[in-house]
Formats: structure tokens, sequence, C-alpha cells
């Protein structure tokens, strides 16, 4: 659970107990495929929100930054 006590799911790699490296998260936002540096969506991915839009392109310290 997330600190509102939402569920999630993480599938992917952590190291010094921040996700970081490819992964995929699933969380009531809806999903994303991609990078994670230090616990942040950072790098490559594409974030499907549960209405159906989507979001790809770099990411950096969890911001969408260039599509």
């Amino acid at each position: 659970m997330d600190e509102q006590g939402r569920r999630f799911v993480y599938k992917g790699a952590v190291r010094r107990g921040q996700n970081t490296g490819f992964a995929v998260l699933e969380d009531y936002k809806g999903c994303y495929r991609g990078y994670f540096l230090d616990g942040y969506r950072h790098g490559h991915g594409c974030q499907v929100y549960k209405d159906g839009t989507r979001q790809e392109g770099m990411w950096k310290c969890g911001v969408f930054v260039q599509a």
C-alpha cells in the first residue's frame, strides 16, 4: 500500500530500498511501464491511465518532461 493506503503492484528491480531500473507499476492511476531511479519514474516510460489516455516519453524525477 502507498502512503494513503491505496493498493499497488510493483514488479521490478529494487536497490537500497528504492524502485530502480525497469519495472511495471499498477496503481490507482493505471499502469506505468518504464524506468525508475531512486523511487521516481525516470527515463523512458509509458503511463496508461484508467480512462485510456497515455503519456509516453521521458520522465525526470517523477515528472513527465518530453513526448
